[in-house]
């Protein structure tokens, strides 16, 4: 295909519709051209600054036209950050861009129909207030210029962005930020260095709980021995008013090697896997299962506090869950209570049904449904989160939710034949989605209802074609803001057995 445009090269586009990155699209002589920071509505003059095989990449140098939704971005980095992507578009622009991107999903790829598509998908769930949300941030760490500097990575580098405040995690996080950068110096820990191989910590973890516990991770090439206890106590000794640092861990990440770097997932988690060493179900983020580049020799090293933490979950902290370093739990509880309690209002529990709760995590979502339900069996491939759920059922005095370490595609068949037949499933894969063979299994299974819970649109829409091809009916689809002022969107769908195989969603 020749290209009518070459780098360099400056156009005026037409900006159409935001991309699943929230970047803008817009059309030059029948080529897409993506453009960032540029919203729908908005004519801009941009430079042409890569050429792919049918499409080209722009930097916008002026908003000729002004679209409506935009809005001056709070943060000063924004447009350099990668930790969000959408500031400069109004926060109810933000929900309708959301539910597009659950819409365009559905139809490109589930190739379900759009007149059905558009009454299915419900409006984006927001939230009241869409700032300092996170409870979980992870930063990568560098040298620059003789200085230890950590933040989120700048877009399509590795570089750390410095920057005093992020308006999506709460204040105390930028002084507990501050103190660890000041305190590694003052004790020569030095940021590890991909190039030469030097130094030690690579990536900063920081996750609180509600009631202000402070887990501190710190992903290290080599060992902090003794250096390690002392950041510890004196860290313990600068906490923010209301926050106690509960526990510190140090983590392996391996020296870089080809296509490896430390530190290259240090950005802002977009949903559950992301970040260091999450477990590999119950999560949305990229990058599920143990950490990449962990280590397989040196074992995670509790230096401070507490092996876990432990957090309130569900509407008035109506569960108490253990936490460990290396398992996950929803970055934004706020809208973590909302998500739950949508999905559970989708699956419908009796008192009499069997529900399986794949890809279970620390088992909350199954510890919800242990209340309405008969029995709960939830399955997790992560040892340590599975390990969580364990003591989370004791902890909590549910006797009747069962856990089982293992993949759900050997899992699923195995219960079934076993003779358990449950009656409701809920799914909360990762980013990658369902295998196929677990999506089969429940099909042949006969589950009446399934609730899927989806940071990935794409992987959804997959998924449900399948289950549709099988004689499922979707009939409720609700995207969730869990991530504000960022692209990403969490989605939760419902779905009924058809056993006439009677109306169900076509293919367009």
């Amino acid at each position: 295909m020749i290209l009518p445009v070459k780098v360099g090269d400056q156009i005026d586009v037409s900006v159409e519709r935001l991309g699943y990155r929230g970047e803008g699209v817009a059309r030059h002589q029948g080529v897409a051209v993506f453009v960032e920071g540029v919203l729908p509505g908005e004519r801009a003059a941009v430079r042409i600054t890569r050429v792919a095989k049918s499409h080209v990449f722009a930097k916008a140098l002026r908003i000729v036209e002004t679209a409506p939704d935009r809005v001056v971005a709070p943060c000063s980095v924004f447009g350099v950050c990668g930790g969000c992507q959408v500031q400069h578009l109004s926060y109810e622009g933000q929900l309708r861009f959301k539910r597009q991107l659950v819409k365009d999903a559905l139809q490109r790829i589930g190739k379900f129909d759009a007149d059905v598509v558009d009454r299915l998908v419900k409006p984006t769930i927001g939230q009241a207030d869409p700032w300092r949300y996170r409870n979980k941030v992870s930063v990568m760490a560098k040298a620059r210029e003789g200085r230890f500097v950590a933040g989120f990575v700048e877009e399509g580098t590795h570089e750390p962005v410095e920057h005093g405040e992020c308006l999506i995690r709460p204040a105390a996080y930028d002084d507990v930020q501050r103190t660890l950068v000041r305190l590694l110096g003052e004790l020569a820990i030095a940021p590890y260095d991909e190039g030469d191989r030097t130094g030690a910590v690579a990536e900063i973890v920081i996750r609180s709980t509600r009631a202000g516990d402070v887990m501190v991770v710190l992903r290290t090439a080599v060992p902090l021995l003794s250096a390690g206890a002392q950041l510890a106590r004196k860290l313990s000794e600068e906490m923010p008013a209301g926050y106690r640092l509960a526990s510190v861990v140090e983590q392996a990440v391996a020296q870089s090697g080809p296509g490896r770097e430390p530190g290259s997932r240090a950005v802002a988690e977009h949903g559950s896997g992301s970040g260091i060493g999450q477990a590999s179900g119950s999560g949305h983020g990229p990058g599920h299962g143990p950490g990449r580049g962990r280590s397989a020799v040196r074992q995670d090293k509790l230096i401070w506090g507490s092996q876990y933490m432990i957090d309130a979950v569900g509407e008035v902290g109506e569960l108490q869950m253990q936490v460990s370093p290396s398992s996950f739990l929803q970055v934004n509880p706020v809208q973590t209570d909302i998500l739950y309690r949508r999905a559970l209002a989708m699956a419908d529990i009796g008192s009499g049904d069997i529900v399986l709760d794949l890809y279970c995590g620390i088992g909350t979502l199954s510890l919800l449904a242990a209340k309405h339900a008969r029995s709960v069996y939830g399955v997790e491939s992560a040892p340590a989160a599975a390990a969580d759920a364990v003591a989370n059922a004791r902890r909590n005095k549910v006797e009747n939710a069962h856990f089982i370490t293992g993949r759900a595609e050997h899992e699923v068949p195995l219960l079934i034949e076993s003779g358990i037949r449950p009656n409701v499933v809920l799914l909360d894969p990762p980013r990658s989605g369902c295998e196929a063979d677990v999506l089969l299994a429940l099909a042949a299974a006969q589950v009446a209802r399934v609730v899927y819970v989806s940071c990935n649109p794409a992987t959804l829409a997959r998924d449900l074609r399948l289950l549709v091809d099988h004689g499922y009916v979707i009939d409720d689809v609700a995207p969730v803001d869990m991530f504000p002022q960022t692209a990403h969107v969490e989605v939760i769908s419902s779905m009924f057995l058809d056993k006439s195989r009677g109306h169900r969603l076509q293919r367009d």
